[in-house]
């Protein structure tokens, strides 16, 4: 074992002798602090030692059982919420030796450096237990540093007194004592039937039954000299006098006192184990129904109510939770029954505070303590990922041993709220990911597409420059031609993605009227029947058929669209007819041709954006569709494709009829 002495603490390093130290074999820093004031120095020393090495900071409590002032109660918070700040991962162990739980936790959590504080002083417990934590600890042989930082906070006794604590400590020791004289009274009556050694049996079935009632080794010990000193002055001659007369009394009384002591101390020890083990039992439990709540919900809304109940019933009290960084959008303030009167701004105020400084406020705290609320900040890998709000009632504090595992569950709570963050982070990357795949793809659509109809006007109005051809009439007929219909095919591109891109964002509004279903197909042909010159159209729909209350020009693009549609990928002498019956209350349009129909590996997705650069080959952008598919809902209706029986595709167009409703839009 090697010692250093540098910076103002003892480095005590043991298990490695022979090999270095190296920020590569180490894990975390470990500090492990109490109630004291010395304890704030030591977690500085190990936030220090933490940043220099570059490894995580973690502390750990042990909590021994035993009541504490309420002067030291507050000492404890203090550390606790000095850890948090720094952004340590806080352990709270129960046992009644802390040796045993500071190794304990050391080891589960594989640290490498402990950091610790002086202890001072000597006491009845460190007498028991062979000795103080610090010269414990180096004497076994550890696979981890350990680090003693000297206390530089001198207090006195008087300053740690608690009156309401030592009082409560006087009225047991009185009732007692009490309960010791009316034992006595009783051995008085006795002793002439039984004797005086039996009486000694007696006062020690006394000091067993007090020891397994009582934690404290102190009480005990009075308890087993008190029953000792009554024996010897009022039942062991000479009476009255501390004198013994006979040998064999005086062994005798010996033998009393050191059994009444033996059996104390394992009482006592029992019963401190015993509260201990109900303690942690209790908080395993807790962690654990937590732990199955959290990995049981399926997004933040069922975690956050699940985490509230739990936490609520467990504190016995109101708990919301505001959200920060990625899940921020999850909040909704005002915060929901826990304002008690509040402003809302200054909940506001208090809630950047404790993200900013990552320490409680509100109330039971120094920060903020007019607020009726308190709040507790939730400090995951990347800072404060959501602060707690309790509300505990008006006239209830939180106890010190819910305060104390309540730094455990806010781990959890990180713990959880760091894989949301992570998930939804995920998630996000997919869809930019996603997002970025398809403009790649719908950027090479949009390109291919419009190259086509620019090569040919590029292509034709530089031949009509040649004087060759400015005097062929027919030859410049036909590249004018080829210039006006690659005109329209541009044109046509442009208007979908146009009209795609205001369906998106939500800007595409309807002028709806009443309109003949005729004369919109009519319209259509007639100004495609360029594109239709070499095809065989049949309109089929019945005079008098029913008016469609629609958007005439967006409903002219959607025919357009499937006529185009079923020239480019049916040939120019596709045979297509159009046709329309009434189903009820519904109009049901069908636009159908004789080419070779639909694929079946693209049906599925014939009406969304092209994903698959193959799809688009070099028969059009794929939008066209698409357009057809949101102006048709726009209106309320649907629009579905399928191929038919014999050949060909067919597209089935379904229009809802609704009375009231296009009465009220025709005359808005």
């Amino acid at each position: 074992m090697k010692k250093t002495v540098s910076s103002g603490f003892t480095e005590i390093f043991s298990g490695f002798e022979g090999r270095a130290v190296s920020g590569e074999e180490s894990s975390r820093v470990l500090a492990a602090i109490g109630p004291g004031p010395g304890s704030s120095g030591v977690l500085r020393v190990a936030a220090d030692l933490a940043t220099k090495m570059n490894l995580s900071l973690a502390v750990v409590y042990v909590d021994n059982g035993k009541k504490m002032s309420e002067a030291s109660q507050r000492e404890l918070l203090s550390n606790f919420r000095l850890s948090r700040a720094l952004g340590a991962q806080v352990f709270t162990t129960a046992d009644s030796d802390p040796v045993a739980g500071i190794h304990r936790v050391a080891s589960q959590i594989k640290a490498k450096h402990l950091v610790i504080g002086k202890s001072r002083g000597i006491s009845i417990a460190t007498l028991y237990h062979g000795g103080s934590v610090t010269s414990r600890l180096l004497r076994k042989n550890l696979t981890y540093t350990v680090q003693v930082v000297p206390s530089s906070v001198k207090t006195k006794l008087t300053q740690r007194f608690d009156f309401g604590l030592h009082a409560s400590k006087l009225i047991s020791i009185a009732l007692s004592f009490l309960v010791l004289l009316a034992i006595t009274g009783i051995n008085l009556l006795l002793v002439p039937l039984t004797g005086y050694w039996t009486i000694a049996l007696i006062y020690l079935l006394f000091v067993t039954l007090y020891a397994l009632f009582s934690v404290s080794i102190g009480k005990v010990i009075f308890a087993a000299a008190s029953c000792a000193l009554l024996w010897n002055f009022l039942f062991i001659p000479p009476l009255y006098t501390f004198v013994i007369g006979k040998l064999e009394d005086t062994l005798m009384y010996f033998m009393f006192f050191a059994i009444a002591l033996v059996v104390g101390f394992l009482g006592s020890q029992l019963r401190l184990k015993e509260t201990v083990l109900r303690n942690r039992e209790h908080r395993i439990t807790t962690l654990y129904e937590l732990t199955k709540l959290i990995d049981s919900a399926g997004n933040l809304d069922e975690l956050t109510e699940m985490v509230k109940n739990a936490v609520g019933e467990f504190l016995s009290a109101r708990v919301t939770f505001y959200f920060t960084g990625e899940l921020n959008i999850e909040n909704d303030l005002p915060v929901p029954d826990l304002t008690n009167g509040s402003n809302n701004g200054d909940i506001m105020t208090i809630l950047q505070w404790v993200i900013q400084n990552r320490e409680p406020a509100g109330r039971f705290t120094r920060h903020f303590n007019q607020s009726l609320l308190y709040f507790l900040p939730v400090i995951g890998q990347t800072g404060v990922v959501a602060v707690m709000m309790i509300d505990a009632g008006s006239d209830k504090s939180i106890p010190i041993e819910q305060e104390l595992f309540l730094q455990n569950i806010l781990n959890q709570i990180a713990l959880a709220l760091d894989r949301e963050t992570l998930v939804r982070r995920d998630k996000r990357n997919a869809l930019i990911a996603e997002s970025e795949r398809l403009y790649k793809i719908l950027f090479d659509s949009v390109s291919h597409e419009m190259r086509t109809p620019l090569t040919t006007i590029t292509g034709a109005s530089t031949s009509l420059l040649d004087p060759a051809v400015e005097s062929n009439v027919k030859t410049r007929s036909q590249l004018i031609n080829e210039i006006k219909q690659a005109s329209e095919r541009l044109n046509r591109v442009i208007s979908n993605l146009l009209n795609l891109s205001r369906m998106e964002s939500g800007m595409l509004t309807l002028t709806r009227r009443y309109y003949d279903l005729n004369e919109l197909v009519e319209l259509v042909l007639h100004k495609n029947k360029d594109l239709l010159a070499d095809a065989k159209v049949t309109n089929n729909i019945p005079e008098g058929f029913p008016l469609l209350f629609m958007d005439f020009s967006l409903m002219e693009q959607v025919f357009s669209n499937l006529v185009n549609n079923v020239v480019v990928h049916a040939g120019p002498n596709v045979s297509l007819t159009i046709s329309a019956e009434q189903a009820g209350d519904a109009s049901i349009i069908t636009v159908s041709d004789k080419g070779p129909g639909i694929p079946e590996n693209i049906m599925a997705g014939l009406f969304n954006k092209p994903q698959n650069p193959d799809r688009r080959q070099s028969k059009g952008l794929g939008l066209g569709l698409v357009i057809c598919k949101n102006i048709v809902e726009a209106h309320g209706g649907r629009i579905e494709a399928k191929n038919n029986p014999g050949s060909g595709a067919c597209f089935m167009i379904t229009f809802i009829h609704d009375s009231d409703k296009h009465k009220k839009d025709g005359l808005q």
